[in-house]
């Protein structure tokens, strides 16, 4: 288990804590109270409702930002055990030099009145427990092509050709992004997408039974893919 004080903070969570310092008390206060809501159970829920918080102080980008790192923070509190004081006071003599007397004065209290919510700490648990995995997947895509068939004269056009598709996979192993790829032909499209399309089906049916015995389902997707 990592020692408190080999926590670190990224460079892109800089800004982040540059942010929680310098917002406004009234905001602050009202971050809190919105996160603190027990209906907030779904990653673009936590991220619409630190948006409708905080208003116009914080961007788009800098509202998700403070959403990945939060949630990151509550993750690393809950599998190490770190209360949230010590981590924030930890975490905020790490910016020092970024802030000012005033800034540096409130953000270690923001910081584990953030880290103390609640529902933020329950997402933190489910963000442990689902990653109790030695592979966790990152991105996935299908790469079709059309591969042509020579015959015994190579300088002939080609006497017919193939439809092929990847499985490409991109996944985290012990913090480095490795990837693995796999051949497919149709019927094997259609196996997977049979597979995917009964382990939906039984997502379904357990957030059925969850609903009905009234115990909260985390959902941490981050919502429909672009591609």
């Amino acid at each position: 288990m990592p020692r408190l004080t080999s926590v670190r903070i990224p460079k892109t969570g800089i800004a982040v804590f540059q942010a929680i310092a310098t917002l406004d008390g009234e905001r602050a206060d009202n971050l809190v109270a919105h996160l603190s809501n027990d209906g907030v159970r779904t990653l673009p829920t936590l991220v619409e409702t630190v948006r409708t918080a905080v208003g116009d102080a914080w961007d788009e980008e800098l509202a998700d930002a403070f959403v990945t790192h939060l949630l990151s923070l509550s993750t690393l509190a809950i599998g190490h055990d770190f209360s949230a004081e010590d981590l924030a006071n930890h975490l905020a003599s790490q910016v020092a030099e970024e802030l000012g007397d005033t800034e540096m004065e409130v953000l270690p209290g923001r910081l584990a009145s953030l880290l103390s919510v609640p529902s933020m700490r329950a997402f933190g648990k489910a963000v442990d427990v689902s990653q109790e995995s030695d592979r966790l997947l990152h991105t996935s895509r299908v790469i079709t092509d059309i591969r042509p068939v020579f015959g015994n004269d190579v300088e002939r056009e080609p006497i017919g050709a193939v439809i092929s598709h990847t499985l490409r996979l991109d996944y985290f192993e012990h913090g480095e992004v490795r990837t693995v790829s796999f051949a497919l032909n149709t019927r094997d499209l259609a196996e997977l997408k049979k597979t995917l399309d009964r382990a939906q089906a039984k997502g379904n049916t357990l957030s059925n039974l969850l609903d009905r015995v009234e115990l909260t389902e985390f959902d941490l997707s981050q919502g429909e893919s672009d591609d």
